[in-house]
């Protein structure tokens, strides 16, 4: 999983317009529509199936290896998404998902150079 330091450097390194645009309510919006489709309208993803498939779908990837590793597994990517899930239920929501794509966004910016 990651760990909270690493998310929260990850966002509070970027330039204020980018972290701006991730507060946004456009980007809210960008981020509920691809919840909608990855969590098929059930309006969370609860299976550790539809999780790992929110992850591996929807990043390209150099960046699943770049956030798993080589040899990454597909619990690797379940354990990063439940990284978001504030309350511990083993369950994702819409704000949690919004939360995990605010930092992939962010983890994208501070990573473009590398």
């Amino acid at each position: 999983s990651l760990s909270k330091d690493l998310v929260r450097n990850t966002l509070t390194a970027l330039p204020a317009h980018d972290r701006e645009h991730l507060e946004s309510a456009e980007f809210q919006i960008e981020c509920s529509d691809k919840f909608k489709v990855v969590s098929k309208g059930e309006g969370v993803l609860e299976s550790e199936y539809q999780q790992v498939m929110a992850v591996t779908q929807a990043l390209p990837p150099k960046l699943l290896q770049l956030l798993l590793g080589p040899a990454g597994k597909a619990n690797q990517a379940h354990e990063i998404l439940l990284s978001f899930d504030r309350n511990q239920d083993s369950t994702i929501t819409v704000d949690e998902y919004q939360d995990f794509w605010r930092f992939i966004c962010a983890f994208c910016i501070t990573h473009a150079t590398t």
